[in-house]
């Protein structure tokens, strides 16, 4: 079993104070050097705020040896983050409320959504804003809309993508995918039956009223769509805090059967349960907050109990984790291998997703 180098032991700390997970098991020394490689995880799993919020709260200790040039880099991270989150979630909210007015029920996906469960909202890092259109008449409405409105749209992996003052937009027809057809069919009927049946769910974005998936139905999204990096080439602890934070802050809104039971129809348990033993090992995500939990003993399970970080098949689970990079085509098309014995049917069919992606990589 590797050990993993002590950059990377305090990068891991300094990400559960962050997040609020964990705050046990004081710093280790480090030199300047040391500190520019934790920098360099935080950016590569962009989390740089998160971290910074974990330097602060470990303010006092000893060790926290951190030179003055990376202090204002850390203090930066964190100015910037807010002026981009507070730009986004105006625009965000004005958007949205547009799209509404069209009658189109736009539904949010990860973005704010996911922000509001941090323990500081504007610290988590923005990406694309991705919008999800249930059904294919308002989908339709809204993609209309923005050719009309916005002008300049193109067309790429299924959504309709295009910029608003800055912001990058995605238009969705699927909350979450699979690779394998028959589970993915299986998974678009949960969806659809869930937003047919059920109340919805709203959060506000800059007092703006806008509606999300309601939380058991938006765990298993954001299951599906860390399983799909996993297979894919690698999460990025940014994906994996996203659950960590919606296990932790949305646990009596779960019904822990019903996902179960999702779990169970779209073939996805084992995966699932490695899934849990990553919020474990990195994150110590608490086991009673993971209803998915793995049940028996764990693939790098310490002589405590919690899975071990540096088991080698986690390494392979996460980006940039210390494992050989799969920089060649074959090593991208064999990385789903690894978890075959997870679920054989999804992981040949996400290999052959790799393949058709490279391809058209090449073709470009």
């Amino acid at each position: 079993m590797m050990q993993l180098n002590v950059e990377t032991r305090n990068f891991l700390r300094l990400l559960r104070s962050g997040l609020g997970t964990d705050t046990s098991g004081a710093i280790e020394p480090m030199s300047g050097y040391k500190w520019a490689l934790v920098w360099r995880l935080a950016t590569l799993h962009q989390v740089e705020a998160i971290v910074a919020d974990g330097i602060a709260k470990r303010e006092g200790e000893f060790l926290l040896n951190i030179p003055k040039s990376h202090r204002e880099q850390w203090s930066q991270a964190i100015s910037d983050a807010e002026d981009k989150s507070l730009r986004f979630n105006a625009l965000t909210a004005d958007l949205l409320a547009r799209l509404d007015q069209e009658h189109s029920r736009p539904i949010l996906l990860k973005g704010p959504s996911a922000a509001t469960l941090y323990p500081d909202p504007l610290h988590r890092s923005w990406g694309d804003l991705d919008i999800f259109f249930p059904f294919t008449a308002q989908a339709r409405k809204a993609d209309k809309w923005a050719r009309i409105t916005i002008g300049e749209t193109i067309h790429d992996k299924g959504a309709l993508q295009y910029a608003y003052h800055g912001l990058k937009v995605e238009h969705h027809r699927t909350a979450a995918e699979l690779s394998n057809m028959v589970y993915n069919s299986k998974l678009q009927d949960i969806i659809t039956n869930e937003l047919s049946c059920c109340d919805s769910s709203y959060i506000y974005v800059e007092e703006t009223k806008i509606e999300v998936l309601p939380p058991t139905l938006s765990l298993l999204v954001i299951i599906v769509r860390d399983i799909g990096y996993m297979l894919g080439g690698g999460l990025l602890l940014k994906q994996l805090a996203d659950l960590d934070v919606a296990l932790r802050n949305q646990k009596e809104l779960v019904d822990p059967d019903k996902l179960s039971s999702w779990l169970a129809t779209i073939g996805i348990s084992d995966l699932a349960h490695l899934l849990g033993d990553l919020l474990s090992a990195f994150l110590y995500t608490p086991e009673a907050c993971i209803p998915f939990a793995h049940g028996g003993s764990s693939v790098g399970a310490t002589h405590r109990g919690r899975p071990s970080p540096s088991a080698p098949l986690y390494a392979l689970c996460l980006v940039g984790a210390p494992h050989e990079e799969p920089a060649r085509l074959n090593a991208r098309l064999s990385h789903p291998l690894h978890f075959f014995r997870y679920n054989p049917a999804e992981t040949i069919a996400s290999m052959f997703t790799s393949l058709t992606k490279s391809i058209s990589r090449i073709e470009e």
